[in-house]
Formats: C-alpha cells, structure tokens, sequence
C-alpha cells in the first residue's frame, strides 16, 4: 500500500493538533488547580468530585449556621448579663430604700432611680438581634416580648418556642431562650 504525500501530511497535522490539544488542556489543569473541570474529562471520578463538592457546600452551610448560633447565643448573653446588673443594682437600692434613717427626698431619688432600672429591664427583655427580630419572642420573632399592661405590670406576648441550629448532620443547638421560660416562669 502506498501512503501518498498528503496522507503523510495530514497523519503529521493530526498528530501536532492532538499535542496542542493535549498541552492547552494541561495548561488548564494547571492554572485551575483541577485535574477534572467537566464530568466529560473524567467519566469516572466526576460522581465522586460532585460528591465531595456536595460535602464542602454542607460543611460550609454547617460553619455558616455555627457561626449564627455563636453570635445569637452571644448576644442573649450579653443582654443577660445587663439584667442580671441592672437587678443587682435594683437590690442594692431596695436595701438602701429599707434605711429608716433616709429622708423623703433620698427615698425620691431612689424611687426615680428604681423607675430608670424597670425602664432599662424592660429595654432588656425587649432586645432586637442583627436582623431585628426580638431575641426572647420565641418563635414570635417580631412580636416585642413584653408590654405594659394598663394599671402596672407586664404581659409576655412570645410564645416559648426556642430556635435550633443544625451545625452538624446530627446535632441541632438551641440558638435562642425564649423570654417566659427567663423572666417569667
């Protein structure tokens, strides 16, 4: 068989076109850091590839939830922490009040001190978190947790649902108290 001059040519171009090919696809391979970019590159590692992407994307979604978590619980206690303050001082002012030795105008001043601390406990139980929702409303969320019932005293308008968090497949953490099962019950 003879094997003409332009066959030989062609035979050549092909095989420097598939080299070209093969180098321009390495080239990629390794700006992108990926050995598979489409599932045509490697039919059998490209359902192990989506996989473990799959994975990542979760694990990412579990940090993210995590972190959300953190900072909720954070911020619940931080706001627990001024009550418990702001409660010490009603204490403290309470057993100073009980000081026969007091005038009337100390007892004012103690009074209007008093009236600034329910004020201030109020603003407590009624916290807003980043995406200002009430943080104690349970899942009344944008329900403020505590109004002012006519005649004094307070009512609780949440519910005493209390959020969870998935941060693992498994395991959901309470991201929330709800503001009866703190200041009420």
């Amino acid at each position: 068989m003879r094997i003409s001059t332009n066959q030989a040519f062609q035979s050549g171009l092909r095989n420097l076109l598939e080299g070209q090919a093969n180098v321009t696809r390495l080239q990629e391979q390794i700006a992108t850091g990926k050995r598979v970019d489409t599932p045509a590159d490697d039919p059998i590692a490209a359902p192990t590839i989506i996989a473990l992407n799959r994975q990542v994307d979760l694990l990412d979604q579990f940090q993210a939830n995590a972190n959300l978590a953190r900072n909720r619980l954070n911020l619940e206690e931080t706001t627990l922490k001024g009550v418990t303050n702001s409660l010490q001082r009603v204490r403290q002012l309470a057993v100073q009040a009980g000081d026969g030795a007091l005038d009337f105008g100390s007892r004012q001043g103690i009074a209007v001190e008093l009236r600034q601390r329910v004020e201030e406990l109020l603003g407590f139980t009624n916290a807003r978190g980043a995406d200002n929702e009430f943080i104690f409303s349970g899942y009344q969320a944008n329900t403020e947790t505590f109004v002012r019932k006519d005649g004094g005293g307070f009512t609780y308008q949440g519910d005493e649902g209390q959020l969870f968090i998935p941060i693992s497949g498994t395991l959901n953490v309470a991201a929330s108290d709800s503001g009866k099962s703190l200041f009420v019950d």
